[in-house]
This record gives structure tokens, C-alpha cells and sequence, in this order.
């Protein structure tokens, strides 16, 4: 992620026992730069302003989160004001690069363009302390248009991908090669194998088997680690994850569909902060899509249409066909959620087995 700056700081929030924090870690102690801590989630925009971090990482709903946030504030605005700044917004992210390459050959009246509008948007960059140079999210997929507004912000988002069997990050973008839509280029140490479909990698940094097990669960042939997600190299050598092999579902036609690509679709198109796709020995796909407080005026208005948008650009047997609709979020104290914030499909299938 370096080369670091002496100016440089960040701040420490996620469980010590995640090898995504602890990597982080090591690289300030590594790097000689300040690391401040924070056991209170809760407490981290505060903290952030206190601290001024210039780099941090964190999982995508820390950041969905101050993203929902600016827009909710911006609905809240008179109804003139809030048409004008909601398009600037969108045009700041419309200009916001989505790779370094883009970035790098930017014209002239887009970056002035890019300048201008970061000016009127400093609070938000304030918010996170107003020195930050970076960020990275990892642990679950990141809504497109969350990574696409820190980009405009100036702030690049940068995402990353790893597994608890391997010590180091299997691959990363970094503030200077990342390609929005991909977990970056894998690391030098990490020998990727996707040929199958699945990721599989082998390298210095990769476990030698679970303690207290005979068996080397997970490695295959005795030396590739078997992760479990499914993804591909693009023409660049950009990884791109597809989906959980384990949470691939499959339909009573028979279709094997990864829900992570539409679940990324309902947040877009709907609003919605946490959906889950549900389709195991079902004719067809049912959603269910959370509110934080229920759903606003003009997302009801707009539901409907926005899903048969939605479907429009997925094969038929892709399309969410109904959804179920909560007016609050998903949780840690219900076991909805793991303590990274990812879903615990099979839990959250079982309490709303009968709305589903």
C-alpha cells in the first residue's frame, strides 16, 4: 500500500483477531507511523475526527454508511436545492476516474471539473478528518456507486481480498493500480490458479492446515489452498470475484446463480442497505431488502419500477421475482450477522422462512 508518508497515521477498529486488521497493524509498526486504536464501532466517526487518519480500512458498511448518510442529508434539502446538488453529486461521479490508468490520462476540463465539485463536497472529506489519503475495504463486496463517490471525493476507496488461511492479502488494489469493479492485482508472494473457476492460491503465506486436524483441510493436491469464492483474471490481470462457491444457489429448474452480482444490483437500483437473495430449490428468486427506519416516500413511489429496471438486464431465470421488504437492518445481536459484518445467509433464511 506504501510507500508510506512521515506524516502519515491511521486508526484501528476492527477486531484484533481479523488478519485484515492485524496486516494493517504490522504494516504501520512496519512503516514507523502512528496507529491509534478504537474498541468501540460506534465511536469511529468521532474518533476519525479526532485522530485525522490518513489512511484506514474498514469493511463496505462503514462506508455505505457515511455515503446513505450525505444522501440522506441531501433529501432533506428544499426541493430545488436538492435537484441541483443530487445532480452535481452525480456528476462528480460521473467524472470520478475507475482506474488508475483512466485517472492518469485525465483531460484537462475534467479534472477542473473533478476540482470544483470536491470543493463544494469538503464537509464530507472533513467528516473523515480532512487529511485523508486513502481507504481500504475488504471482507465483503462494496456498492459500486459508495466506491465511486470517495473517488470523487479524492479519496480513493480502494478494495481488497483475502481469506484467513492465507497471512497476507491475496490480491489488492492499490493507491495507485486499482480498476474499480476488481479486488486489484494479486500480491507477488500469492500464486493464483482460477482455471477452474474457483480461486485457488499457493504461496510463502498460506497455512499448513487448521490446529488440532490431522487432515490439511482445504489444500488441494498438498498445495493449493481451495478459498471457496469464484472469480477471474480480466486481460489486465485484475482479479474479479463472482460469488461464495457455497453461496451459489441453486434453482428447482436447475440454474446455479451467484447471488452477489444481483445483491450489488437491489442496493443500486432499490436503495436497499443490505439485501439477500434467496432461491434454494425455488422456482424463481425472492429478495429480501432492508431499511433503516423503512423505506422514504419516494422509494416507495419508485419501488416497482426500479426493480423491473433492475431485471431488465439480467437473464430471466436471474430476475428477482418478489421482495421482502424490512424496516430495519440486519444484525450482530439477532445472529443475522457475523462479527465482519458479513450475512449469515442460512440463519437469515430460517427467521424469515415464512414471509419468504
Amino acid at each position: 500500500m506504501g510507500p508510506f508518508k512521515k506524516d502519515d497515521r491511521t486508526l484501528a477498529w476492527l477486531p484484533m483477531a481479523s488478519p485484515f486488521q492485524r496486516n494493517m497493524n504490522l504494516a504501520a509498526l512496519l512503516a514507523g507511523i502512528p496507529l491509534y486504536f478504537q474498541s468501540d464501532p460506534k465511536q469511529l466517526l468521532q474518533t476519525i475526527k479526532e485522530v485525522r487518519p490518513t489512511l484506514l480500512i474498514g469493511v463496505p458498511r462503514v462506508y455505505e454508511k457515511i455515503y446513505l448518510g450525505v444522501l440522506e442529508k441531501l433529501g432533506r434539502l428544499p426541493l430545488g436545492m436538492r435537484w441541483i446538488m443530487k445532480a452535481l453529486l452525480n456528476g462528480a461521479m460521473a467524472l470520478a476516474p475507475r482506474s488508475s490508468k483512466e485517472r492518469d490520462r485525465l483531460s484537462w476540463p475534467r479534472r477542473a471539473g473533478l476540482k470544483l465539485l470536491r470543493r463544494l463536497f469538503r464537509p464530507v472529506v472533513n467528516l473523515l478528518g480532512g487529511r485523508m489519503r486513502f481507504m481500504v475495504t475488504g471482507s465483503a463486496p462494496c456498492r459500486e456507486d459508495v466506491l465511486l463517490f470517495f473517488h470523487a471525493l479524492g479519496i480513493p476507496l480502494l478494495e481488497a481480498y483475502g481469506v484467513s488461511e492465507c497471512a497476507v492479502p491475496l490480491s489488492l488494489n492499490r493507491p495507485n493500480d486499482f480498476k474499480i469493479g476488481t479486488v486489484g492485482r494479486p500480491l507477488a508472494s500469492n500464486n493464483l490458479n482460477v482455471e477452474g473457476g474457483e480461486i485457488e492460491v499457493d504461496g510463502p503465506a498460506v497455512f499448513k492446515g487448521y490446529e488440532n486436524q490431522s487432515t490439511q483441510t482445504n489444500l488441494t493436491s498438498g498445495k493449493y489452498l481451495s478459498t471457496g469464492d469464484v472469480g477471474k483474471l480480466d486481460e489486465e490481470g485484475y482479479l474479479r470475484l463472482v460469488g461464495r462457491k457455497g453461496d451459489l444457489i441453486k434453482t428447482s429448474t436447475g440454474r446455479k446463480i451467484a447471488p452477489a452480482a444481483i445483491e450489488q444490483k437491489l442496493m443500486k437500483y432499490l436503495g436497499a442497505e443490505q439485501p439477500m437473495v434467496v432461491g434454494e430449490d425455488r422456482p424463481y428468486l425472492v429478495a429480501i431488502v432492508c431499511y433503516a427506519g423503512g423505506m422514504t416516500a419516494e422509494q416507495k413511489e419508485s419501488f416497482e419500477k426500479n426493480l423491473a429496471k433492475m431485471n431488465e438486464g439480467l437473464a430471466d431465470y436471474e430476475r428477482v421475482r418478489r421482495c421482502v421488504v424490512l424496516d430495519r437492518l440486519f444484525s450482530l445481536e439477532r445472529g443475522e450477522l457475523t462479527r465482519t459484518l458479513k450475512l449469515r445467509r442460512a440463519h437469515i433464511e430460517k427467521i424469515h422462512g415464512e414471509a419468504l
